[in-house]
This record gives structure tokens, sequence and C-alpha cells, in this order.
């Protein structure tokens, strides 16, 4: 690694992670993660900020989290998006703000994340997000999720089915009333 390359830094500490060809060492993992992150590669941003936020190789560090999963999603790591999508959403790590979460959640399905796709129609489904086609415009984005392959958005369409059939028999219970 005499050429300082990111990503080399990053998949040393994965190995030194996981033990895969080296003897398992969390604080060297950490330490080569960090480095790679230093020099930029958004893989090891994300991971140096899982590390810190799990206290892998590190002393748990909720700042430094947040430093670096909002450095790698500003340079388009889908996974930290996602990741900061989910914090906003359920309110870990800072205060709930759902339209944060959507934001993240937006710009992780432009970089192509199924998972946050199935999350925004979640939001959708659940009323988080008010739109006056709320529940059809959170059924269509799952059914884009379906394509894509996606098995939690299988799940949720089969969820979202089931609430609108039982909202529309509620109706008609109510209007024979």
């Amino acid at each position: 690694m005499k050429n300082h390359n990111a990503d080399a830094y990053n998949a040393m500490g994965l190995c030194y992670q996981t033990g895969l060809g080296v003897k398992e060492n969390a604080q060297k993992s950490f330490e080569l993660q960090l480095k790679g992150a230093e020099l930029g590669s958004p893989c090891a941003m994300y991971n140096t900020a899982q590390n810190y936020y799990l206290g892998n190789g590190t002393e748990p560090d909720v700042e430094k989290y947040k430093k670096w999963v909002h450095m790698a999603a500003d340079a388009g790591y889908i996974a930290a998006q996602e990741s900061i999508g989910h914090d906003y959403w359920v309110g870990e790590n800072c205060e709930q703000n759902i339209d944060l979460a959507r934001k993240w959640f937006e710009k992780a399905v432009v970089g192509g994340s199924l998972r946050a796709l199935a999350y925004l129609g979640t939001l959708y489904v659940s009323g988080d997000i008010i739109v006056e086609d709320g529940k059809e415009k959170a059924y269509r984005k799952m059914m884009n999720t379906i394509t894509g392959g996606f098995v939690y958005g299988i799940v949720i369409v089969i969820a979202i089915t089931m609430l609108l059939h039982s909202k529309k028999s509620q109706k008609k219970v109510e209007s024979i009333e």
C-alpha cells in the first residue's frame, strides 16, 4: 500500500475485521479503514462510521459516526444515504425528522437503492408522508420495487394491497349503515 490507495486500506481493514488471510484484529481493522476514509474512499468512510457506531476497534462515538456517515453519503455512498435516512426516520442518533428521512431515501433511490425505495413506500403507507394519493403512490413505488426483485417490496406490496382492500371494505360497510 505504498501508493496510499484508499480502497486498498479499506480492503485490508476488512481482512483484519473478518480474519481473511490474517489474524482477526478489530483495532488494526479500524486503523486501516480510518486511513482509507481519510484518503477519500466513500466505502471506507462508511465502514469507519459503522466502527464508531458499533465500537469495533475503537470506543463508540456517535458524533464521529455522524461525521463519517455524512461524508460517505455526500460522496454518493448509497448505504450511508440509507443509514442517514433510517436514522432520521426512527430518530436514532438525531431527532426524528421525516422530511430529512425522505430526502436521504430519495437520494439513495436515485443511486439505485431498492431498500430505500421500500422505506419510502413505507413512509407513504404509514401516513408519515402525506400526499393526496398517498396509498396509491406508495403502491406504485412498491410495484417499482418488485420490478427490481426486492423481497421487502413484495411483502410491503402485499400489506398495502390488504390495507387498501380493507379500507374499501370499510367504506362499503359504512355506506350500508
